[in-house]
């Protein structure tokens, strides 16, 4: 090859790719272009740091940025790859650039080989000043509780493209830093979100404008929710300029009550009045901030930092169902109720049924694991059952008082709680020879402690009546109730949007070169606010909520300047919000921009 304009991974066997860096995200890197036929070009300022390079190099460049820039334009490799340290204002990517040369991060390797082996997976990516690995934690922890294999990678744990090659994940949590963003060109995540910004490696990026771009890309092409901070406008601008997917919703968290198309903090409660149906009219809550207290010092939920709950919330935003599943496909994504004690859908196809009509009952079931303690086996209970008013001091007194009749468990010869406040560990002690899964089926038959019946009844609101229904009438009454709600809240927007191009026209008609002077000496000589009204009317040809709107202001003070932003805001008006509205509200396409 002799230019990377067109470089995809189809064409990297046999390609020259140098690869900036081999730290532990470079070694991955050139793991992964060995896989893929390329001959790799190393470049570190490091000696010896070919040394833990298992893959064959076709050249190694050991100095500093400028001794690796000319071996770069030495050799004209078709491709760069670069590690996250390599400094945008640096000589390697300064002539990378002016070369034209193409420049791939670790992350945009990864995204491409997943789009190519498993584009199923989604991504979900947090960038930010601050809180990014803590959410990012709180993102991967939540996803996996919902039985998902999650990683956080990127900026975190592994590298992102060791999980890809891995191929094990259903969804990727990931972090990434400006640094990776800056050389990151086609990722098109799930939902993104910038958590923050302050001035941080401006050195590096060259400065706080182009630091602020390099976090902004964390949205481009992103497809279902944009997540920006309400108490940094920074965050907003960025996604109200984001280039998103169409349909991609804009959602904001904030540490108050929070308003429509946001998730906050109402008394102690995470709530949602962004993302589920009846947003309009009240939030629902997502958790409380006790579920966060093992984060706050002393584990006391009043000692919990703001920005952990900040955190918080914006990884409960990130986290978005998919409202075109089939039944099928959601009774895939729900294999069971998602409870916070745990357990077993002992009967997956009754679950199933709800799903499907909208009512029945299953049965859960308590999770064991059989240790070895010498030569006994000790059952260990590791989740269970729930219902309201069975939780887990519940489940012990049952246990203890059965247990207690030694004819009814005569293997049994203690029961000791060792849970603690992240997991169930409840441990039954047996007698030399006793088998553990025997006696779990005998605890079985203690009533209502580990295998309860739980029962289900959905209904929804249909012309104002509750109506059983199924996850599918669900879906599709949210989907009407959505259609009337944008297109309300469009022609709401349109109409205000339009009065205000209309006032706008009557301040720049007065405000014309040739009118102005008019304009003043009419205010000035009319014998009152009426008599100047019904001047500008009769002269310019206006209505009353122009002139209105004209003489609450003070025209004397008006500059050039605020002539042009008027005219700017007329033109955005026009040619972005109202032609937006239009296209909504006649073609019907039923996308919520970030707008």
């Amino acid at each position: 090859m002799t230019t990377a304009d067109a470089m995809t991974l189809k064409n990297l066997a046999g390609a020259r790719v140098g690869v900036v860096g081999a730290g532990r995200t470079g070694l991955a890197v050139i793991d992964a272009l060995d896989d893929l036929g390329a001959r790799v070009h190393l470049l570190d300022a490091r000696p010896g740091a070919a040394d833990a390079v298992t893959a064959p190099l076709e050249r190694v460049t050991i100095g500093d940025g400028e001794v690796q820039a000319d071996a770069l334009d030495e050799t004209r490799p078709d491709l760069l790859v670069v590690s996250p340290g390599v400094p945008a204002t640096g000589p390697v990517l300064t002539r990378a650039r002016a070369s034209g040369r193409e420049v791939w991060s670790e992350i945009e390797l990864a995204w491409r080989l997943q789009q190519a082996r498993r584009p199923d997976v989604p991504w979900i990516v947090v960038t930010g000043t601050d809180g990014k690995t803590t959410t990012v934690g709180m993102l991967a922890a939540v996803l996996s509780a919902a039985g998902l294999n999650a990683p956080a990678v990127g900026n975190i744990g592994s590298p992102t493209i060791t999980a890809v090659l891995e191929d094990r994940a259903d969804v990727m949590a990931v972090e990434l830093s400006s640094f990776q963003l800056h050389t990151t060109g086609t990722l098109s995540p799930l939902a993104a979100a910038c958590l923050n910004l302050a001035p941080d490696h401006l050195d590096w990026h060259g400065g706080l404008e182009a630091y602020a771009a390099d976090k902004a890309r964390v949205y481009a092409r992103t497809r279902r929710a944009a997540v920006y901070n309400t108490a940094d406008a920074a965050t907003r601008r960025m996604v109200e300029q984001a280039d998103v997917v169409a349909g991609c919703l804009a959602v904001g968290f904030t540490l108050a009550v929070p308003g429509l198309g946001q998730v906050g903090v109402v008394e102690d409660l995470l709530v949602d009045r962004a993302l589920h149906a009846g947003r309009r009219s009240a939030g629902l809550p997502l958790a409380s901030l006790v579920d966060l207290a093992h984060l706050a010092p002393g584990g006391e939920t009043e000692r919990l930092p703001a920005h952990v709950t900040a955190d918080a919330l914006a990884a409960a935003a990130l986290l978005l169902e998919n409202p075109d599943a089939e039944t099928s496909e959601i009774a895939a994504l729900l294999p069971g109720p998602d409870l916070p004690t745990g357990g077993v859908l002992y009967d997956t196809h009754k679950f199933h049924d709800i799903i499907e009509t909208g009512q029945g009952a299953v049965r859960l079931r308590a999770t064991y694991k059989v240790e070895h303690h010498g030569k006994r086996e000790v059952l260990v209970l590791d989740s269970l059952p729930y219902l309201p008013k069975l939780n887990k001091g519940r489940v012990m007194t049952l246990l203890s008082e059965a247990v207690a009749e030694k004819d009814r468990f005569p293997d049994i010869t203690d029961i000791v709680d060792e849970s603690n406040n992240m997991d169930v560990r409840i441990v039954v002690k047996l007698k030399p020879g006793a088998s553990a899964e025997a006696v779990f089926g005998q605890l079985l038959s203690i009533r209502g402690a580990l295998d309860v019946s739980v029962g289900y009844n959905m209904n929804v609101l249909q012309n104002g009546r509750p109506v059983q229904a199924g996850i599918r009438t669900a879906l599709t009454a949210f989907n009407q109730f959505r259609e009337e709600v944008i297109l309300r809240v469009g022609a709401f927007r349109r109409k205000k949007h339009l009065d205000r191009v209309h006032i706008i026209d009557g301040f720049l008609t007065i405000l014309h070169q040739d009118h102005f002077d008019e304009a003043i000496r009419l205010i000035r000589t009319a014998k009152g606010t009426q008599a100047a009204a019904d001047a500008l009317k009769a002269r310019f040809g206006l209505d009353d909520a122009q002139v209105s709107s004209i003489l609450a202001m003070r025209l004397s003070s008006l500059n050039a300047l605020e002539v042009q932003e008027l005219t700017d805001e007329r033109t955005n008006l026009v040619e972005v919000k109202i032609a937006y509205l239009n296209r909504l509200l006649d073609e019907r396409p039923f996308s919520i921009s970030a707008y």
